[in-house]
């Protein structure tokens, strides 16, 4: 009777599970011939409703796989295609919790612009908060991409026929879920990753390599973008080519040297910065001092000045530093509307304050010019600015006083987790305003 028993049960789970095996089997067997990778390949196209596209699927399944060709679609025919992809992977390491690629190649991939949305549900008001991701490893050994070009469009008028890039790197990460969970300092995987990405139609380059492997902690990265280059295109500054650029993040969690050196605009208008300084990022803590300069220029469309500095200096927990700093711009120009001179001095006063983690703000703008009909309506006096920080309370909040004979702002707000707060107006003299607003 157990014997007819075991039997019994050996068959009710044999069964489905040899045909779940066999199922497998012909998939593997199928996706391996001729007819089944033409199956695969018609199938993507109308499983995705026609966004994705394979063509020439060969290699052996499902861990040497190689494609011709892959066509990403929208409303607009084509945005993205991949050519002569080749992956070299192992999917048995997924059972290890472990994404294993041993090679991800591509001769050619081309961006010839973002994809059209084609969303229709109604957009939420609030962002998606983080969750947990997947507690998975990667470890991709060898990334290769011959050409990647950057479309026209991509460019911002920088490269009227795009730019053509090539990409080599390597990643490996012990765990991708703080990725998904809302990546900090303290939750920084222990990872290895190299990138180098050269322009192949023009001079420039950036390389990145970034070694976290507690408790020390190693990113370096350079960029050296000429004119017309790829980084200022693609984040819509012109004003600033050429750019060089230098990162440097080394040595262990309680005492990692940062150094930061920055060049970027024409010899004639060039815009320069630096800082360097020490962290502690088990108690989130260190020094930092950071100097900036730039003669008269535009770095975006709208906005000039004839000229910027900026000192400033930082020690102590992140939390409530002491922080000492000027900033100066002389004719600053934005929205219609002129600024003669902004002078302003952020400081930490006394002890006492550093201690409470107070900041103090004055800023004092003189020669204010507004657009309109009459342009001159405050700049006979200067504004005065005042504003003073909580960084070590739960709400961080702020106290702003703005002051001048024909306006006066007195508020109150909390910066976290939102901002919500409470203003004061006085208009001491409304004869002024009156007149300018034809009243």
């Amino acid at each position: 009777m157990r014997r007819k028993l075991l039997w019994a049960v050996g068959l009710i789970l044999g069964v489905p599970l040899g045909l779940a095996l066999l199922a497998v089997l012909i998939v593997l067997v199928g996706a391996n011939t001729g007819p089944g990778r033409r199956l695969i390949e018609n199938q993507a196209a109308s499983l995705t409703s026609g966004t994705v596209h394979l063509a020439g699927l060969s290699g052996r399944f499902p861990d040497d796989l190689h494609l011709a060709r892959i066509e990403l679609h929208d409303t607009q025919g084509i945005w993205l295609a991949i050519d002569n992809l080749h992956l070299d992977w192992s999917p048995l390491a997924l059972i290890g919790k472990r994404v294993s690629v041993q090679t991800l190649t591509a001769s050619r991939i081309d961006v010839e612009r973002t994809p059209v949305s084609t969303a229709s549900t109604p957009a939420t008001t609030e962002p998606a908060k983080p969750g947990p991701g997947p507690n998975f490893g990667v470890d991709l050994r060898h990334l290769a991409i011959d050409t990647l070009h950057v479309g026209p469009s991509l460019m911002n008028g920088a490269a009227p026929s795009g730019a053509d890039l090539a990409i080599t790197g390597r990643a490996k990460l012990a765990t991708i879920a703080p990725l998904f969970a809302g990546i900090s300092v303290e939750t920084l995987p222990n990872s290895d990753i190299a990138l180098a990405v050269t322009r192949k139609d023009a001079p420039g380059a950036i390389g990145l390599t970034a070694l976290v492997d507690h408790p020390k902690l190693a990113l370096h990265l350079s960029a050296e973008d000429p004119d017309r280059g790829l980084v200022t295109a693609l984040g819509h500054l012109p004003a600033l080519d050429p750019l060089s650029l230098k990162l440097d993040l080394d040595g262990p969690r309680t005492a990692t040297a940062l150094n930061l050196a920055l060049s970027a605009g024409p010899q004639t208008a060039r815009l320069t910065a630096a800082a360097h300084g020490t962290a502690d990022l088990e108690t989130m803590a260190g020094t930092l001092a950071l100097r900036a300069d730039a003669p008269a220029m535009s770095p975006v469309a709208g906005v000039s000045w004839q000229s910027l500095h900026l000192d400033l200096a930082s020690r102590g927990p992140f939390s409530r530093p002491t922080v000492d700093g000027t900033a100066h711009i002389a004719t600053l120009a934005a929205g219609g509307a002129t600024i003669d001179a902004i002078d302003a001095k952020i400081d930490s006063q006394a002890a006492a304050d550093a201690l409470a983690g107070l900041v103090r703000l004055h800023a004092t703008l003189a020669g204010v010019h507004l657009p309109g009909p009459q342009p001159e309506l405050v700049a006979a006096h200067p504004i005065e600015i005042d504003a003073l920080a909580h960084l070590d309370q739960p709400h961080k909040p702020v106290t702003l006083t703005v002051a001048h004979p024909l306006i006066g702002l007195a508020a109150q707000t909390d910066t976290a987790p939102s901002i919500t707060g409470t203003a004061k107006l006085t208009l001491p003299d409304l004869a002024p305003l009156a007149a300018a607003g034809g009243v």
